[in-house]
């Protein structure tokens, strides 16, 4: 595992064997035809259960493309920003992965979505220190539970191996993590 500088406050994951980082790849997956339609023939029962309203799979394939542009529009929208109006952003943006959770704190879980207002598209990442995240990956969440698919089980899982990562590298906050991705 490797953290990648993506702009000031955001960072992602590239995972061993792959040639991008996940932020990159999960909005490169979100807008393959392709494999959004082998992903929606495959979730064909959450798809049509009710929970985000009933569509076909030719629909959800053409709103997640349009919404996954419109999402990583607005992050490189905060990109351009400065730099407390950055931080204030990916604040905002990312919120606690566990609803209860009522405190920020480093390490946490956090997750965003996308502009719709029931958007299945989630980001998930680890907040390391105010206005610092690591993107770890993302999910179309079809589902009520994250624990209830096995897609949305990894997005927890690679949640759990990034916060370890950081924690052994001794990663304490922003500076120690711009430190660990700046080692040559």
């Amino acid at each position: 595992m490797e953290i990648c500088r993506i702009f000031v406050g955001m960072y992602g994951v590239r995972w061993e064997g792959r040639e991008t980082d996940s932020l990159q790849e999960t909005f490169q997956a979100w807008q393959d035809i392709e494999k959004l339609e082998a992903f929606f023939e495959a979730n064909a029962m959450d798809l049509s259960s009710g929970f985000f309203g009933r569509m076909s799979v030719e629909r959800a394939v053409r709103e997640t493309a349009a919404e996954a542009r419109r999402f990583e529009k607005a992050i490189v929208g905060i990109a351009r920003l400065p730099r407390k109006a950055s931080e204030d952003a990916l604040e905002a943006m990312f919120r606690p992965l566990d609803d209860l959770e009522w405190r920020s704190r480093a390490f946490s879980r956090r997750k965003a979505k996308g502009s719709h207002p029931k958007s299945w598209l989630r980001l998930y990442a680890i907040r390391v220190d105010r206005g610092t995240f690591v993107v770890t990956g993302g999910a179309i969440k079809l589902t009520h539970k994250l624990q209830d698919r096995p897609h949305t089980r990894e997005a927890l899982r690679c949640l759990e191996l990034c916060a370890a990562f950081l924690k052994a590298e001794q990663v304490m906050d922003g500076d120690t993590l711009y430190e660990l991705t700046n080692e040559f």
